[in-house]
Parts: structure tokens; C-alpha cells; sequence
């Protein structure tokens, strides 16, 4: 049976850019078990479709952090307490950069007007706990009282993002994308 007989025929005006490369993926597996194919156009094909594969995975991993929904437990929450992984803003280990996001977050906050600033986390309904480090920053929303009014925050997080950059100075794009995240769930189904 030859490759032609295995696959229909294609004009160029039906045929898109995946149409063909899936084609000639085909052709040349066939040419690859037929053992007629030279090594050395068997290693950039599979370099193509490994660079394809990345792509695609990319792709979908940027599309799933920028519309990861917010949990709508905390649709009633007003107060919130902003602290860092390593302490709070006043603890004095605390490193400088991640000092500052705090700030950044706080007063970002604060211009938004959506959510109530406490300093102390046993007023707080959320806590967003925030990371600043030049490899990555991150921004997480925890529940602040896990069970009743006594109990502390939830040890794993509600919601949380990351991006290079995301909390330095100047615009905050993690703020950004937890205000619209916020904004989702306060609008009615």
C-alpha cells in the first residue's frame, strides 16, 4: 500500500500549515518503517515535532495561569492581611525585596478599594502572601481562619500566581491578575 492510497488528497486552497506538516509527518514514518529514510532527516524531523510539542505545552501552560479562577468561598471576605513566606513587614530578617512587595501589594490594595488592609492577621478574612525574588515572584491568597476564629490560615493556598517581575516596582502584573481574579468572583453567575 502506498502513501497515497493511505491519505486523501489535499488542494492547496483546503489545506492549512498543520494539514501539511501532519502529512509529511506521515510520509516520511512511512518512508522511516519502510526503512528508505536517511538518519540525518530523521533527527530534524524529531527535533520539529519535539520543538512543536514544546511550543504547544508552552501554550497551554500560560493559557491556564491567566484564567485560573478564584474560589468563591471568598466572595464575602473584606479584610486582608498582605505578609511575606519569611515573616511580616516588620520582621527584621526579612529580606528587602520581598519588604517592599509587601508595600507594593498593600498600596496597590489600597488604590483598588475593593479590599480592607489589616496589620494583623487575626482581622484578616484572606491572607495574600507574597515572595519577591529575581528569578520569579508569586502571589498566593490563603483563607485566614481554616475553622473557627481561634485556628490560623489554611497551610495550603486558595489561588496563586507567578511571573519574573510580577511585584516590582512600577505596575504589578500578579495584582493585576488577582484584582480581575477578585472581580470574577464578585460578579453573579
Amino acid at each position: 500500500m502506498t502513501l497515497v492510497t493511505i491519505l486523501p488528497v489535499f488542494d492547496n486552497a483546503s489545506c492549512n500549515f498543520r494539514d501539511l506538516l501532519r502529512i509529511r509527518l506521515i510520509r516520511d514514518s512511512v518512508e522511516i518503517f519502510r526503512g528508505d529514510f536517511p538518519m540525518k532527516k530523521t533527527k530534524s524531523i524529531l527535533v520539529i515535532a519535539l520543538l512543536i510539542l514544546a511550543l504547544a505545552s508552552l501554550g497551554a501552560a500560560a493559557a491556564s495561569a491567566s484564567s485560573q479562577p478564584m474560589p468563591r468561598t471568598l466572595a464575602n471576605s473584606r479584610f486582608v492581611y498582605v505578609t511575606a513566606y519569611d515573616g511580616d513587614q516588620f520582621d527584621s530578617n526579612l529580606l528587602p525585596e520581598d519588604r517592599a512587595a509587601i508595600g507594593r501589594v498593600q498600596e496597590a490594595i489600597q488604590k483598588w478599594g475593593k479590599l480592607i488592609i489589616v496589620y494583623r492577621p487575626q482581622e484578616a478574612d484572606v491572607i495574600l502572601a507574597v515572595q519577591s525574588r529575581p528569578s520569579e515572584d508569586v502571589l498566593a491568597v490563603y483563607e485566614a481562619h481554616s475553622g473557627d476564629w481561634r485556628s490560623g490560615p489554611s497551610s495550603s493556598y486558595l489561588w496563586r500566581v507567578m511571573a519574573r517581575g510580577g511585584l516590582q516596582k512600577g505596575e504589578a502584573p500578579l495584582v493585576s491578575q488577582f484584582e480581575k481574579a477578585w472581580d470574577g468572583i464578585l460578579r453573579p453567575r
